[in-house]
């Protein structure tokens, strides 16, 4: 599992060596800020002062699919 509270630039850096160097069962939790071009598995909406989104993948579904 990896856990994320990064600003949305850094997440977006993130995502192409989460794409090629995590196994596709691995659950990345993102806080407040969504992983552009993925597509979370659950999205919750914590009941606070800043409506807080935590967002939930799984990288094997998450990940768009690339022609081969």
């Amino acid at each position: 599992m990896i856990v994320c509270y990064q600003s949305p630039g850094n997440v977006s850096n993130l995502r192409p060596k989460f794409e090629t160097e995590l196994p596709d069962d691995t659950i990345v939790v993102s806080n407040t800020f969504a992983i552009r071009g993925w597509t979370p598995k659950e999205t919750h909406l914590v009941d606070h002062l800043y409506r807080t989104r935590i967002y939930l993948y799984h990288v094997g579904t998450a990940k768009p699919v690339r022609p081969q």
